[in-house]
């Protein structure tokens, strides 16, 4: 169904979303719970995802949320695998997730990704659930990407004004994507990409990423597990000054889907400026054309003028975990 929301949060309205869930579990005497796939699913429904992602922002900007640079161990010798840890904490809850990036795996028919998120009482360490960290991972960062649309680029996606929707990924991440912003936007056309097999980069996409199909969308998602720039030079200078690229897939530093081309003549928004600063890979493959000071957080993005193209990076961040941890507690207890 197309919709289009409108979220707006201030320090008042956050409480909802703290002290709900060991008093629940203590009053009800409710044990541990294992979420499955499909359960974590449905308790993550994308409008009130959206407004616990909100919330959280205001909670982490005031100081009454935190979280850890995220650690990352490479696994076996030449496989290319990585662990990756990440924990936060408000004064309710606290979240750990491990998570293993194999890219590997989609020539044997296995996950790319695959991950758990654990859910903690901050007050008494009482463990209170698991969830489906594959399924927290995609739902989160897809409603999070929606949240640099609905604030950079306000116009999009309404009624008045319906948007064109381009995915560059057609795994677990594009097709969140997909689903989330149908879900909280009006949009009249969805291109989703897939990869050629066998090429990388650029290559791995020419064929159905040509500078006209770029120059359609209003919104580009790149959701790619790519170490090179997927869209070509070409491409890239086709994207309209009052478009957006949300560059979700890549994760560390030596990893970039967008050519530092774009990245240069665009507005900079990150999920968290600091972790972007040492694993944003799209923003600093563009060397000295980064400002770093010019780098607008989520939290205090607004409007954006339409003079040149926006680019949202996001690296992942546990707080979008915790806010789902919240959101999950809301729906199911």
């Amino acid at each position: 169904m197309l919709g289009y929301l409108s979220w707006t949060f201030t320090d008042a309205t956050t409480t909802h979303i703290t002290h709900w869930f060991c008093e629940s579990m203590s009053v009800r005497g409710a044990c541990y719970r294992a979420l499955n796939r499909a359960e974590t699913i449905a308790a993550l429904p994308y409008d009130s995802l959206c407004r616990h992602l909100e919330a959280m922002l205001v909670l982490a900007k005031g100081g009454h949320a935190r979280c850890v640079q995220r650690t990352v161990l490479p696994l076996a010798e030449g496989g290319g695998g990585v662990l990756l840890s990440m924990a936060a904490s408000d004064n309710e809850l606290a979240v750990t997730k491990i998570v293993t990036v194999h890219p590997n795996n989609s020539a044997i028919r296995l996950p790319v990704v695959q991950s758990e998120v654990n859910v903690i009482c901050a007050v008494t360490g009482r463990r209170l659930m698991s969830l489906d960290g594959d399924v927290v991972t995609a739902r989160r960062t897809a409603a999070v990407s929606a949240l640099a649309v609905r604030r950079c680029r306000p116009h999009l996606g309404t009624r008045a004004s319906p948007a064109t929707l381009l995915i560059v990924g057609s795994g677990e991440q594009g097709r969140a994507h997909a689903d989330a912003f149908q879900c909280l936007f009006c949009i009249s056309a969805t291109r989703m990409v897939a990869r050629t097999p066998g090429a990388t980069g650029a290559d791995a996409y020419a064929a159905s990423l040509r500078p006209e199909d770029v120059a359609w969308a209003d919104i580009v998602v790149t959701a790619t597990s790519s170490p090179t720039p997927v869209i070509s030079p070409a491409a890239a200078s086709a994207l309209r000054s009052a478009s957006i690229v949300c560059a979700v897939g890549a994760f560390t530093a030596a990893m970039a889907e967008v050519p530092a081309a774009l990245v240069e003549r665009s507005h900079w928004v990150a999920d968290n400026v600091a972790a972007v600063r040492v694993e944003g890979g799209d923003f600093l493959q563009a060397n000295a054309a980064v400002d770093w000071c010019r780098v607008v957080e989520l939290s205090s993005a607004c409007e954006m003028p339409n003079d040149q193209p926006v680019v949202f990076k996001s690296v992942g961040n546990a707080l979008w975990d915790l806010a789902a941890a919240h959101c999950v507690g809301d729906n199911t207890y």
